[in-house]
């Protein structure tokens, strides 16, 4: 019981150990990698996404291939919605996947599924600290 000027209104706190995030905690660059493959993540304030991986091979450079749309929380996961506008379908190497759906770990670190561009397993994507 909480007086608070009443004391006859009696105050109930809930705590979960669900983390809850808000938009300006994820916002910034992400980074994570898989054998040769390099994957970088960069999440907007205005709520929009790019998402790219490159091949580290300096026998056979590879183009990079990226995607990019609006991102939002949702039930500690970021999702990530592609878009399907005419100009970015158009750009050469630009991948349309489907919405992915990337896990939060904490504010430092995300958890990308292993179905994006046909990976073996699950990717890691750090924050990249700001320069």
């Amino acid at each position: 019981q909480i007086g608070c000027g009443n004391p006859q209104t009696p105050l109930l706190i809930i705590t979960t150990k669900l983390p809850y995030y808000r938009n300006e905690h994820l916002v910034g660059n992400y980074r994570g990698k898989q054998g040769k493959l390099i994957y970088e993540l960069s999440l907007n304030a205005d709520s929009t996404y790019t998402f790219n991986q490159t091949r580290n091979d300096k026998r056979c450079p590879v183009p990079k291939i990226w995607n990019c749309g609006i991102w939002k929380i949702s039930k500690g996961n970021v999702i990530l919605i592609s878009s399907s506008a005419p100009d970015n379908l158009l750009a050469g190497g630009y991948n349309f996947l489907d919405t992915i759906q990337t896990k939060v770990n904490t504010t430092k670190k995300l958890t990308l599924s292993k179905e994006v561009w046909q990976n073996k397993k699950q990717i890691t994507l750090n924050r990249v600290p700001n320069e």
